[in-house]
């Protein structure tokens, strides 16, 4: 550690462990989430973080995804189609699907899609991007609490039960060709 060995090591990722990290991904999905609210799910977020800092924290790294990143796009988006498919109407937040196989390598896959997306299309900076730069943080510290507090508020003193009439009747286009393709 003092030597900064896997930090060292974690430059080295190919593209073939960066996909095969999906594994250990998983298994940390299972581990460590709390009974009841079973959104914080504190294998995942912990083993993530761990690969942020030791291995997608390298410029050479990124540059490898940004590589391959149309092809992870297409991925991403054609496990988006059949993750939709499966799921549709399930609780995708709760057990069994949050931590299931097919839920860990879409989110993984996805993750790695971005990365390199931004790596080779978001690589800029202009005023606006400096500006939230500076901004970001602040709303990321506290993004969470003005969520929270819209969703009580609609919930606890509106009839909004949130977007899914509308949404629903402005999808099933959508979905009908998705149900179509089997």
């Amino acid at each position: 550690m003092e030597k900064d060995r896997l930090y060292a090591f974690g430059e080295k990722a190919a593209l073939p462990v960066l996909f095969l990290l999906v594994i250990p991904v998983w298994g940390a999905a299972q581990i460590l989430n709390t009974p009841v609210i079973c959104v914080y799910r504190f294998g995942i977020y912990g083993i993530c973080f761990l690969l942020g800092y030791y291995v997608f924290s390298h410029k050479k790294v990124t540059d490898r995804l940004a590589c391959v990143s149309v092809p992870l796009a297409t991925a991403a988006v054609v496990l988006a189609v059949f993750y939709v498919r499966y799921y549709l109407g399930e609780n995708y937040a709760e057990e069994p699907v949050v931590n299931s196989p097919f839920s860990i390598l879409y989110g993984w896959t996805v993750c790695l899609a971005v990365l390199g997306g931004m790596k080779r299309w978001g690589n800029r900076t202009s005023r606006k991007t400096a500006w939230l730069s500076k901004k970001s943080y602040g709303l990321y510290l506290f993004h969470y609490l003005a969520l929270s507090a819209a969703a009580y508020f609609l919930d606890r003193y509106t009839k909004v039960t949130g977007l899914q009439p509308t949404f629903c009747r402005e999808l099933q286009p959508m979905r009908a060709a998705i149900f179509s393709m089997s």
